[in-house]
C-alpha cells in the first residue's frame, strides 16, 4: 500500500471514529456541543496514534537513506539498505540498491584500468615525466626516474630544480622549443634519446608531458641493416668487374701460346675498363665517406634561391 493511500486511511478511520463517537456520546444525553468535542478530542488522538505509527517507518527509512547519500557523498558505496513492501519507501530503497551496486562495479572497473596502466607505466622502458602549471612534477615512472635522478625519487620538485642537477645536453633537450634528438655521454658508447612533448588541459589546468625513448639499439639496427645493404651492392659490383678480369686473365693466358695481337687488345681493353669501372665506383664511396660534417649557419633565403636557381626552375 502506498503512503497516500495509508494516510487516506487514518484520514477516514479519525472521521469515522469521531462520528461513531459522537453518535454515541449524544446517545448517552451529552449535549451536541459537547459531545462533539469529546469525538473531536478522541477521534484527533486516534489520528495522531495512527499516524505515528505510519510515519514512523517513514522516518527511518529516509534516516537510512540520508545516511546512505552521506556515504556515497564520501564515496563509500558498500552500504545497503533492507526493503520491505512495495511503497514510495521501498522503490526509492530498491533504486539506492541499484544506484550503489553499478556505482561500485563502475569504481572497480575504473581501479582496474587504472591498476592495468599504472602496471603499464611501471613497466615502460620509455620515461615519462608530468609537470602542472606551476611547472611542479607530479608523476615519474621508474624509467623517468632511472634517466634523471638515477632511480631517486623527484615528483614534488620543480622543474627548474630538476634541470639545476641534469648533465647539460639532457637540461637543453628539456629547455628546446621543439622535440628533437640528444646524445648522453655513457660507457661504453653515448646513448641516443629522442624527446618528444604533449600539452594537454587538466582540471582546467595546463600539464606538459615529457617522454623519453631510447633510440641507441633501433638506430644500431639500422645502422647494421644499412651496412648490409651496402656490402651487397660492393659485393655486386665487384663480381661484375672481377668476374670479366678473371675470364679475360684465362684468355690471356691461352693467347701466350698462341699471340694474336687483335685478341690480346680486346682482353687487355676489356681489363682495362672493369678496372676503371671499379675503381670509379670505390672512388664514389671514398668520396661520399670523406664528406664533412653539416656546419649550422644562418642563410639568406634569396642569396640561397638565387643560387638553387641554376639546377632547376622555380614555381
Amino acid at each position: 500500500m502506498s503512503l497516500e493511500a495509508k494516510l487516506t486511511l487514518v484520514l477516514v478511520l479519525s472521521l469515522a471514529a469521531l462520528a461513531g463517537a459522537a453518535g454515541a456520546l449524544l446517545e448517552l444525553g451529552l449535549g451536541p456541543w459537547l459531545a462533539l468535542q469529546v469525538a473531536l478530542l478522541g477521534a484527533l488522538v486516534l489520528g495522531l496514534v495512527l499516524g505515528r505509527f505510519v510515519t514512523s517507518r517513514l522516518n527511518k527509512g529516509l534516516d537510512a537513506l540520508g545516511t546512505g547519500l552521506l556515504n556515497f557523498k564520501d564515496n563509500d558505496f558498500s552500504v545497503s539498505l533492507t526493503h520491505q513492501g512495495k511503497d514510495e519507501l521501498a522503490n526509492l530503497a530498491r533504486l539506492y540498491n541499484e544506484a550503489a551496486l553499478k556505482l561500485r562495479a563502475e569504481r572497480a572497473h575504473i581501479y582496474q584500468r587504472e591498476l592495468m596502466l599504472d602496471t603499464v607505466l611501471q613497466s615502460s622502458p620509455t620515461a615519462l615525466l608530468l609537470a602542472d602549471q606551476q611547472q611542479r612534477l607530479l608523476y615519474a615512472n621508474p624509467a623517468a626516474r632511472q634517466l634523471l635522478a638515477e632511480g631517486k625519487g623527484i615528483t614534488g620538485q620543480t622543474l627548474d630544480q630538476l634541470l639545476a642537477q641534469l648533465p647539460q645536453a639532457l637540461a637543453d633537450a628539456m629547455t628546446a622549443p621543439q622535440d628533437g634528438l640528444f646524445s648522453l655521454a655513457t660507457a661504453p658508447e653515448p646513448e641516443i634519446w629522442h624527446l618528444s612533448r604533449n600539452n594537454f588541459q587538466l582540471n582546467g589546468q595546463r600539464h606538459q608531458l615529457f617522454l623519453f625513448k631510447q633510440l641507441t639499439r633501433e638506430l644500431s639496427r639500422a645502422e647494421v641493416s644499412t651496412w648490409k645493404k651496402v656490402i651487397r651492392v660492393i659485393s655486386h659490383e665487384l663480381n661484375n668487374s672481377l668476374a670479366p678480369i678473371a675470364s679475360m686473365a684465362h684468355s690471356g693466358r691461352q693467347l701466350v701460346n698462341r699471340p694474336d695481337p687483335a685478341l690480346l687488345g680486346q682482353v687487355f681493353d676489356t681489363i682495362s675498363e672493369r678496372a676503371d669501372h671499379l675503381n670509379r665506383f670505390l672512388q664514389g664511396y671514398v668520396r661520399f665517406a670523406r664528406l664533412p660534417q653539416p656546419n649550422c649557419q644562418p642563410v639568406h633565403w634569396q642569396e640561397l634561391l638565387e643560387r638553387l636557381q641554376g639546377g632547376g626552375e622555380f614555381r
